[in-house]
């Protein structure tokens, strides 16, 4: 892809280097704020392991279920480094992704690559890609990559290149699973499943050499699913289940004998956790209340499973044990109990030969951990272990049974967020007190109000005096005062506020952004399950969050304090068709509006937050069927009735691919935009409009852009486009009167098309809307206050477009605007960037079609800010609010929210994804409205000081000469 011209940057540079920069140098890393995370761990793939040969400290390498690969510091949880290994986490297949440690590097298989990363910076050594997906990878002592592809092939690539040493083929059948590898001193062994009927046979397939391999079906064998199989790796075992969970079969790779084990009723889990380097194993067991285990041996020379000893079943569950070896070679089994609480034993005893107790209540269950056992010279052991908790999926080290560290991973992958107010302590202590007052006489109104400011000067006075010294050494000096704000109350700027978020793991959570992301809470199982949609998360009240399921539940927290309100199930109803939130008097009371369909299939609505008697007006709500078609419904007051408005059907062969409204609420500042000669162009301002894009399902390559009335179903405006990758998503926001979407174009120069569609890259088109063509013209309707959008007028009248495109040098996979109080500052476009990723302020007037082409703009249209039309976009790197922060882009959701502050210039942006939350304040046309840490207040202070003193100095002089210029007149 060409740079952009040096004419270009020129063209536009006094546009970008203005106040819509991200923030003012000073404040970068002050008022934004990172908090990187991986996910949940996979316990196969989570290791400490030396970085380099010669290195003394290990680090901590996890592999999650968000694909990522991460190395972490273990004396503080830091993130050393970090790698995504799928293209896309939300379409890759699982099970297929493992990680190995190999001597200074980590090698991984997702999908259908294997890559090698550098153990101590994480820099890609190389990535190998084949035509299958990878089913498994291990190491040999050659430090080679062995790897089983899902045809049953195997290969072994150079540890170094990664380049293929020896490939092997038809080690299965077409029809046969290949499950996983296990290398052994002189062969390698790939585990398959053959299969028979509903369920499979295992089989095991030596290779010695490319003439030699060894194949045996175990025909007494029944696995239900590949899941069922749990563990194949060292000694040189397999473990999997049988009997619908009641029956759990060893195999010995080598020998191929079977040891049968009957599972008592009730056990929900089982876990396998060889001692590396030695022929003991334990398996663990767990049921809802309890947990225990038993440790085995597997006598290699004769192939046969000896169970040495049960280990006392503990009152806990779930539970984690973790295995290693000690450098004297022993094997040790850790065992992670509630807060902390670790005990440790070996392949003699039963009994513990040492314990830990732990008091973190941060540390309520353990479901996943792996541990490090140091035995000393006075009997004694020291013990570091990771582990994850249950229930909220956060990780922490703990040494010696104190806790090190904690990362907060249970924010990884946020479904959906919203804002919460807090509450304005000016409004919230006083508004009793003044409620008091209007209830009294003058006098005795007077006199209260005299006792309120004297109670609140001894109350406040003396904490407010005491501070100021320092407050004002601070102005002056430029110290860093850090002022806490913490509790229900906001700021007194308005940058303080909470993020309600739902959890990948069902529950919720709740961020201070004023605080650096902060948790402030987190309540668990808050979903029916895991897997539960949202439909809707919305702010009902002060401090109350209202929530609804797909799977018909509503639910509602105290957003102050984290406390379930309410969790009901909707009844009579099969499924959550849509949700909407309906604001009464000015906002104060609000009520969600739910879509559903009843037992016979019927429309209905739902109320929800209380204030459903209050609702006077008819609502309209919409959505979207498995089919893609939009519909629209009329709910009427106190009635769970609807009717049908309109139902939207694009096209043969088109498919909606997204449905968006505007991107904020608060109402526009003008209803009209100015021009140089002072003429007005009226926006088109429609509250009800959303923005449909759709895409062909055939080879054509058309996308189409549609601008409906949510109420009448009208459609306001169409645009299409040609040669569109339908693989790659439009991303589009709509704001006010103007909406602005982009897509990515494989065009061919020479196809017969118009000069837009045949640019190959990512465009971004902008449109903007009026009410007539025709300056100072307010269009058919003039300045009807009210009107029916099923008025045949109405629906007649379409807005007046304004459109143009342009190309943009990285791919936008996200789109979002500012927005603070009362829109009258300058709105910026947030566009999140996948590569680099990265969080991009682009301020509207770079994107105004109305941009003169091929000239210059006149006087006019420089009086309006209007300059040069050139296609391509310069993205420049100061306007990137995320700085020099690293994102991780593996293909997973990103969504970006902004929410006002109290201050007009700024507006405060809350962005989260799979794998990264990033929170700052972005002020468009600059902090007018706040002085900046650069202000010289100490030389104000100076010149006023300076010139009362010289007014000092000279005014007695000035008094003589006048009085002496008297008496000579005089």
């Amino acid at each position: 892809m060409r740079l952009p011209s040096i004419s270009l940057l020129l063209s536009i540079s006094s546009f970008l280097v203005s106040p819509a920069f991200a923030v003012i140098k000073d404040e970068a890393y002050e008022i934004d704020w990172h908090i990187p995370v991986v996910g949940n761990s996979i316990r196969p793939s989570t290791f400490f392991h030396r970085p380099q040969i010669d290195s003394k400290a290990s680090l901590l390498y996890t592999l999650t279920d968000r694909k990522v690969l991460a190395a972490l510091h273990p004396r503080d949880g830091s993130l050393v480094w970090r790698q995504s290994i799928a293209e896309d986490v939300a379409t890759a297949e699982p099970g297929t992704f493992t990680a190995r440690p190999a001597e200074g590097k980590v090698i991984s298989a997702g999908g259908k690559a294997v890559k090698a990363f550098d153990a101590a910076d994480g820099r890609l050594l190389w990535a190998t890609e084949f035509s299958q997906a990878v089913r498994d990878v291990r190491i040999s002592k050659e430090q080679d990559a062995v790897v089983l592809c899902a045809d049953g092939s195997v290969r072994r690539l150079d540890g170094t290149t990664g380049s293929v040493i020896n490939e092997y083929y038809n080690i299965i059948k077409k029809e046969e699973f290949a499950h996983s590898l296990h290398l052994s001193s002189n062969a390698t062994i790939v585990v398959s499943l053959v299969p028979n009927g509903n369920a499979h046979k295992l089989q095991t397939t030596t290779i010695f050499s490319k003439d030699k391999v060894d194949t045996l079906t175990l025909s007494d064998s029944e696995v239900v699913s590949p899941g069922a199989v749990m563990f194949v790796g060292g000694p040189g075992i397999a473990a999997w289940i049988e009997d619908q969970g009641r029956v759990l079969l060893l195999l010995s790779l080598g020998a191929r004998p079977m040891s049968l084990i009957n599972i008592p009723e009730g056990v929900i889990r089982i876990e396998v956790h060889p001692a590396p380097n030695t022929n003991v194993f334990l398996i663990s067991y767990d049921t809802i209340s309890s947990s225990w285990a038993e440790v085995w041996e597997l006598k290699e020379e004769y192939g046969i499973f000896s169970k040495l000893f049960n280990i006392a079943p503990k009152p806990h569950s779930p539970t984690s044990w973790s295995a290693n070896t000690a450098s004297n070679g022993e094997a040790y089994f850790t065992l992670s109990l509630p807060f902390g609480a670790s005990e440790i034993y070996n392949a003699v005893s039963p009994d513990p030969v040492y314990s830990f107790t732990g008091n973190s209540t941060a540390i309520p269950r353990a479901f996943l951990s792996v541990s490090e056992v140091i035995p000393r010279s006075d009997n004694t052991y020291a013990l570091r272990t990771f582990l994850a908790s249950y229930p909220d999926g956060n990780t922490h080290l703990t040494l010696n049974g104190n806790i090190a560290w904690t990362r907060p991973e249970s924010l990884a992958g946020l479904k959906m967020a919203v804002w919460v107010e807090l509450l304005d302590p000016t409004v919230e202590e006083v508004g009793g007190e003044l409620h008091v007052e209007e209830m009294q006489n003058v006098l005795e109104a007077y006199i209260h109000r005299v006792k309120r400011h004297i109670h609140e000067l001894i109350t406040y006075g003396p904490t407010w005096v005491s501070k100021l010294p320092g407050r004002v050494i601070a102005e002056f000096t430029g110290a860093k005062v850090e002022t806490v704000v913490d509790g229900v109350f906001r700021d007194g700027f308005g940058f303080r506020k909470l993020v309600v978020g739902v959890t990948a793991n069902g529950g919720m959570v709740a961020i201070d952004v004023g605080q650096k992301g902060k948790v402030e809470w987190v309540l668990h199982h808050v979903l029916e399950n895991r897997m539960a949609e949202v439909k809707g998360l919305y702010e009902i009240g002060k401090g109350i969050v209202g929530l609804v399921t797909g799977g018909g539940w509503y639910v509602e927290v105290d957003a102050f304090e984290g406390k379930l309100l309410n969790k009901e199930r909707i009844e009579g109803i099969t499924a959550v068709l849509s949700t909407s939130l309906v604001e009464l008097e000015a906002g104060e009371k609000k009520v969600i509006l739910v879509l559903v369909k009843d037992a016979s299939g019927t429309e209905e609505v739902r109320y929800f937050g209380g204030h459903a008697l209050a609702i006077s007006k008819d609502m309209y709500i919409t959505y979207q069927d498995s089919f893609g078609d939009i519909h629209g419904y009329k709910a009427t007051p106190q009635s769970n009735s609807v009717e049908k408005t309109f139902s939207f059907v694009p096209p043969e062969m088109e498919l909606v691919t997204s449905v968006i409204a505007p991107s904020r609420t608060t109402p526009p500042a003008s209803i009209g935009k100015v021009m140089g000669d002072r003429s007005v162009m009226y926006k088109y301002l429609n509250p009800h409009m959303i923005l449909v894009s759709t895409k062909r399902l055939d080879d054509l390559g058309t996308a189409s852009i549609y601008l409906l009335d949510s109420v009448s179903g009208t459609v306001l405006y169409s645009a299409t486009h040609s040669s569109v990758d339908k693989t790659k998503p439009i991303v589009s926001v709509m704001c006010e009167n103007w909406f602005v979407y982009s897509f990515y174009t494989d065009a061919d120069p020479t196809d017969d098309a118009s000069a837009t569609d045949k640019v190959k890259g990512y465009q971004v088109v902008v449109t903007e809307l009026y009410e007539s063509p025709i300056r100072n013209d307010r269009g058919p309707l003039q300045a009807e206050s009210t009107f029916s959008a099923f008025d045949p007028e109405v629906i007649k009248n379409k807005p007046y477009a304004i459109s143009q495109s342009f190309i943009s040098p990285a791919p936008i996979t996200y789109l979002a605007t500012t927005s603070t109080k009362q829109s009258i500052t300058t709105t910026d476009i947030l566009a999140y960037l996948s590569h680099p990723a990265a969080l991009l302020s682009i301020p509207k007037r770079i994107l105004d079609p109305r941009r003169p082409i091929d000239r210059d703009p006149d006087a006019t249209e420089r009086e309006e800010g209007l300059f040069r039309y050139d296609p391509v976009l310069q993205l420049d790197h100061r306007s990137i609010l995320s700085h020099k922060r690293e994102f991780l882009n593996n293909g997973g959701k990103v969504k970006i929210i902004t929410s006002p502050s109290l201050l007009e210039s700024t507006s405060l942006v809350f962005l989260y994804s799979e794998t990264d939350l990033f929170g700052t304040r972005v002020s468009p046309s600059g902090t007018f409205d706040i002085l900046g840490k650069g202000f010289g207040k100490l030389q104000l202070v100076g010149t006023v000081v300076g010139l009362a003193i010289g007014v000092w100095f000279v005014a007695p002089m000035v008094r003589k000469k006048q009085i002496s210029q008297r008496w000579m007149s005089g």
